[in-house]
Order: C-alpha cells, then structure tokens, then sequence
C-alpha cells in the first residue's frame, strides 16, 4: 500500500489486511485512503494515516466525504494514537459523525502460548485448495451470525470467505509463503479458522473464527496459540492482532498474554 499526499485517494484492492502500524512509521503528511471495490463495509473503506493541518483540516474532511460518495461506500475515518489535529475526533463529531466502534491492537507480551487442548481437537495447517474451501465456509458460519457484545465482527459478508481464499491461492504461487491458514477440528468436524500472517515488518494474527455452535470448548484459544508458536518457531517476537477493544475477545487475549498498545476509533457519517 503506498503512502501520498492528503490529495490523493488510493485504491487497495487487499485494504482489509493493511497494517496501520506500518503506516504510522513513515511521518507522512495528510491520509491515505483505503477502498475495496468488492466489499463496501467500513472494515475495508476508510481514511487513515491522518496528519493534517487545522487548515486543511475542513478540506480534507470533504475530500473523503465526496470519495466515498462517489464509489458508493459509506465515508470512514480511522483516528489513531498518533493522530493529528489531536481534537479530529471532536471535528467529526460537530460535524454530524457518529462514533462506531473502537479497536484494541494488541500484541504479545510473553514467550509461547501454552494451552490445553480438547483430546477430540485437530488443528491443521491448510495445505490445499480444497482444504481451504472448507475454511472458507468455517470463516463464513464463524463470522456470518448477528452481531452481539461477545461477536463485535458478526454479520460479515460471505464475500470475506472468498477474499480468504483470494489470498491463500495469491500466497501459494509466491516463490515463499507469507499468509497461512490453520483449520481446526472437533471430532472430524471442521469448526474453526485462524489466520497467520508474516510480512518483512510485522507479524498478525486475523480472522480467529469459531463455528457458534462449537464455541466455549477451547478452540479458539487452541488456534491462537498453535498461531503464536508457528510465528515463534520462525524466529518471530513481534506478533499482534485486532480486536472490539472492551469486548471478551481483548479481556480473553490478555489472559492468553497479549497487552493492549492503543485504541483506533472508527468515525462514519451516516
């Protein structure tokens, strides 16, 4: 994903899988705009990286708003620790936004991950296509129910299932493999997903998925860990991953070792 100037919008295609940390890094002035023409929700169209003027400030506002518009998606910013002007937040929200939700990055504070795994559980690291239609479809059932306070991100299109697969067979014809799925199963039944992904600067975890009606049995802890110890064994120490800040999910991942960094918020104009 490349950074430019606060003018200019660019198009991403893979927006859902951008790291901001990254961004934040390259001091750039103004925002980036993220857009997919294939999933329309806020989780992949949004305004980020934001380091602006109290001049530009207005114009700016503007210039995602009329973007958006005109790609039919709903205008999205993403306010980060390192935001400026400090007070955006307050801008947009006299501005008729409305505050949508907020994400807690986390990342992992301890060594290895060590769980106790149902004898009945199979974790498996997804090694063909057809193994990874199937994931697809855990992906689409774990992600696809309402959503509630204990599942922030139900409700997602099964467009998101395929996205996974995009990516799996992208990754599969590079000379090295930086995306891996990991598929779990309960007594032969596939009932959960993880996604692990190692790039040249960071490390994530995505998409921890559970079919509902396999849930409270330990294998999503299963999967993060089994996710955390294959990046570990690669000789990688900085491994995070986003979740509903002040949701289970955050409260369950400090348990497991991962201490939240910041908090992004999510502004949308309705």
């Amino acid at each position: 994903m490349k950074t430019k100037d606060w003018k200019t919008a660019e198009k991403n295609h893979n927006a859902l899988w951008v790291d901001v940390l990254s961004l934040h890094k390259k001091k750039r002035s103004g925002y980036v705009l993220f857009y997919s023409d294939r999933i329309s929700d806020i989780l992949c169209n949004y305004a980020g990286q934001i380091n602006l003027t109290a001049k530009n400030v207005p114009k700016a506002i503007n210039d995602v708003v009329m973007f958006y518009r005109k790609v039919n998606r709903k205008p999205c910013f993403v306010i980060t620790s390192w935001t400026r002007p400090h007070n955006l937040s307050a801008i947009l929200v006299n501005m008729g936004w409305k505050s949508e939700s907020n994400v807690a990055w986390m990342t992992l504070i301890k060594n290895k991950i060590r769980v106790t795994k149902n004898p009945n559980l199979n974790i498996k690291l997804v090694d063909s296509e057809k193994e990874m239609k199937v994931a697809k479809r855990v992906f689409n059932y774990s992600y696809g129910g309402k959503r509630t306070k204990d599942t922030p991100y139900g409700g997602l299109s099964p467009i998101y299932g395929e996205k996974l697969l995009d990516s799996y067979l992208k990754s599969e014809h590079k000379r090295s493999k930086t995306i891996f799925f990991y598929l779990a199963y309960l007594n032969n039944q596939p009932a959960g997903i993880a996604m692990l992904v190692m790039l040249k600067n960071y490390t994530a975890i995505y998409s921890v998925g559970v079919i509902p009606s396999f849930r409270k049995q330990g294998i999503g802890t299963a999967l993060l860990a089994d996710c955390v110890n294959a990046a570990m064994e690669n000789g990688r120490k900085d491994i995070f991953l986003q979740t509903e800040a002040n949701s289970y999910n955050e409260k369950l991942y400090k348990k497991m070792g991962f201490s939240t960094v910041f908090v992004t918020k999510e502004y949308i104009l309705k």
